[in-house]
């Protein structure tokens, strides 16, 4: 197991994929805190001048990063028959499961980590100092943590259960896609206000508002909202939106990195049992 970390850990900082992955995530980091400085200058007094809401909101769109980089990179191991190879010289299925799962595990978690750091670096003089509590960035940065292993262990799990390569891209893009929308319909679902104000008209014709607001009846009450918001805060596009967008801690915010360590073994459990059951001939 050790020389399987230690030969592909070489091979993750020898390649261009992760540098590329680092580039990508730092780049984007670079970009939207040029632009939230760029909006401070030309908007001022409008509350653009802080770096609040740009922390995490590169979670939102780290599922596509960890499905291209883990989709090539496990990817070309299977099609060079390097996977094969490790079996030839003893190695066991398992052990080159969890091998993958812990060397892209660190790497995308660097990637996480270069968008951070990049935002933090130029938010220093470009921008004023975080309006947000700490004690909110800090629960955030570890549960965004959290997150991102959660996420990576499902893609891992996707990548390593097809045989063929372009399949392996094409479903993992999907599943990402998939996770983004799905998280964002069902956070936009939870967020319909309860009320509805109506309109009267008046006398002369303007609409007026009405004293008494109406029901909303794409507001979710009861056992159907228990529901949604269960898969809101267990699937990491949920998780991804409330840790980016939401701007407040969740009362139940201790919910997101249990539901993320619960999902990274279920997917640690069933890839690594799906995996030791496949035909590598």
């Amino acid at each position: 197991m050790k020389n399987l970390l230690s030969a592909t850990f070489a091979r993750l900082f020898k390649g261009k994929l992760f540098w590329i992955g680092m580039l990508a995530m730092g780049g984007f980091g670079a970009v939207a805190t040029i632009a939230r400085a760029r909006d401070a200058y030309i908007l001022q007094d409008m509350g653009y001048d802080t770096p609040d809401g740009l922390l995490f909101i590169g979670l939102t769109y780290f599922l596509i990063t960890a499905a291209v980089f883990d989709s090539l990179f496990i990817g070309a191991e299977h099609a060079d028959g390097t996977w094969r190879n490790k079996l030839i010289v003893g190695q066991g299925k398992v052990q080159i499961y969890l091998t993958y799962l812990t060397v892209t595990t660190a790497a995308t978690l660097l990637m996480h980590l270069a968008y951070i750091g990049v935002v933090l670096g130029l938010s220093a003089p470009l921008l004023n100092p975080f309006l947000t509590p700490t004690k909110m960035n800090v629960v955030f940065f570890f549960c965004s943590l959290a997150t991102v292993v959660a996420m990576n262990a499902l893609m891992v799990t996707l990548c390593m259960l097809i045989q063929s390569r372009a399949v392996i891209a094409v479903s993992a893009m999907l599943l990402a896609i998939g996770l983004m929308m799905g998280g964002m319909t069902i956070y936009q679902t939870l967020s319909a206000p309860e009320f509805l104000e109506s309109a009267i008209v008046s006398i002369d014709g303007m609409p007026m508002p009405s004293p008494d607001p109406v029901p909303n009846p794409k507001y979710l009450t009861g056992a159907k909202r228990t529901f949604f918001q269960f898969l809101h805060d267990f699937l990491p596009g949920g998780q991804a939106l409330t840790i980016g967008m939401t701007g407040e801690l969740p009362e139940s915010v201790w919910r997101l990195p249990v539901f993320s360590a619960l999902l990274t073994l279920l997917s640690t459990l069933g890839g690594a049992w799906g995996f030791r059951r496949r035909d590598l001939k």
